[in-house]
């Protein structure tokens, strides 16, 4: 009885953590999908103002750091339009030009504030 009441235990505990991880993947791999920039710019008028997620390509050419207010400024492109974005954070380690990101934040004025870089930005598996 002993015995069956251990491998009862450790099937409860496996199951529960199987579902944790499960849990968390689908979370950090979140389905909602993001726009390309010509999918934003079509749309414009009707995403002023909401959050939204924006993937493309990092432009050459159009990154520019200002330093007097700790805002970035490039433009995000998929080969049919461009669209430029500021952010202000913690810029991703593997960041580059010539990458492609997924940003989260608002169309506002014709600009995209950014608020944050998605889970997905940089992933290779997920692009």
């Amino acid at each position: 009885m002993k015995k069956r009441k251990k491998w009862l235990r450790i099937t409860i505990v496996t199951v529960v953590v199987g579902l944790g991880i499960g849990a968390f993947w689908m979370f950090s791999h979140s389905t909602e999908p993001s726009l390309s920039v010509s999918q934003l710019k079509s749309r414009a008028s009707s995403l002023d103002g909401q959050s939204v997620l924006l993937a493309g390509e990092v432009m050459p050419g159009s990154l520019q750091w200002d330093k007097s207010s700790q805002t970035m400024h490039f433009d995000l492109g998929d080969g049919a339009d461009r669209q430029p974005v500021t952010f202000k954070g913690v810029v991703p380690d593997k960041f580059r030009v010539g990458t492609r990101v997924t940003v989260e934040g608002q169309l506002r004025d014709g600009y995209f504030e950014a608020q944050r870089f998605s889970n997905r930005s940089l992933c290779n598996v997920c692009h």
